[in-house]
């Protein structure tokens, strides 16, 4: 199925109405980065950790499902990035770790741990009240933001899923 008829057949469905090719430029590029063999590492502002722990949670959680290479490594640097200013550090241990990665981050952009996952570019970025190039953007005092980044999260697995199983072509 070409990818513009699998975006008009998720609006069908009720999906978050996505805004080609704004919002969909970062889907399609994490999408692609998953596709030629690299990892995702999920990050979150301390608001949205539930999201992360959802994502955890359910993302390989189906046994029929091909395994998403999605981590949370982080977590053990957090209290080296609350204490230091520089994220140098692990950056470099990340580099040396992960060879092929790219950045799932969800939250305002004003902490250590979104400086450090906006240093990695092409990242999938959902940020909060700051427009960014490349990122995807809400706003935190939306009522219904919850909802919102669990309907983009379907998304997004699903495009992955079904691009992992050839169901999807995102070169189309």
């Amino acid at each position: 199925m070409r990818l513009k008829e699998w975006l008009a057949a998720l609006q069908k469905e009720g999906f978050l109405c996505l805004e080609p090719p704004r919002d969909c430029a970062p889907l399609l590029r994490a999408t692609e980065h998953i596709l030629k063999g690299g990892c995702v590492l999920i990050a979150t502002d301390n608001q949205r950790a539930w999201l992360k722990t959802y994502a955890l949670t359910h993302l390989n959680a189906h046994p029929m499902h091909p395994l998403i290479p999605v981590f949370d490594p982080l977590q053990s640097f957090q209290t080296y990035l609350r204490q230091s200013p520089d994220i140098s550090l692990v950056r470099n241990t990340l580099d040396l770790v992960y060879q092929n990665y790219i950045f799932w981050y969800v939250g305002a952009d004003n902490s250590q741990m979104a400086r450090l996952a906006l240093s990695v570019g092409k990242s999938l970025w959902w940020l909060l009240d700051n427009p960014k190039e490349g990122a995807i953007c809400f706003e935190s005092l939306d009522p219904l933001l919850d909802h919102k980044l669990l309907q983009l999260y379907r998304v997004f697995v699903r495009m992955v899923l079904e691009s992992l199983l050839g169901q999807v072509n995102l070169n189309d």
